[in-house]
């Protein structure tokens, strides 16, 4: 796990770019700013643990599936950034103990 706060800011933990299958499954991910950052239009992410970062798992485009995680200690447990879900599926997930900032399980930022 990361202490500092300097480090938390700037750190990813699992950073799935574009043009990646996101297909992430039974990882446990500590600490940083992203716990799992996703930025790809195809996969899943599914059956990961993820504890004590700023924003457990984010979503930052349509097309990944992200079901059953467990997320704990963070300040946002799943934030949707993707101007729409049509693909995308979020289901199943728990998110206990999102306390930093508003404390929001899920956050979604969809604008269409």
């Amino acid at each position: 796990m990361i202490d500092s706060d300097v480090n938390r800011a700037t750190t990813y933990n699992l950073d799935l770019e574009t043009g990646s299958d996101a297909t992430v499954t039974g990882n446990f991910v500590s600490g940083g700013r992203y716990g799992i950052f996703i930025e790809a239009t195809a996969g899943s992410v599914t059956g990961n643990t993820v504890f004590g970062s700023s924003y457990g798992i984010e979503l930052g485009v349509d097309g990944v599936t992200v079901t059953s995680n467990d997320v704990y200690g963070t300040g946002t447990g799943i934030d949707v950034q993707a101007p729409s879900l049509q693909a995308s599926v979020v289901e199943n997930n728990i998110i206990k103990t999102a306390s930093a900032g508003n404390g929001t399980g899920i956050d979604l930022d969809c604008t269409v």
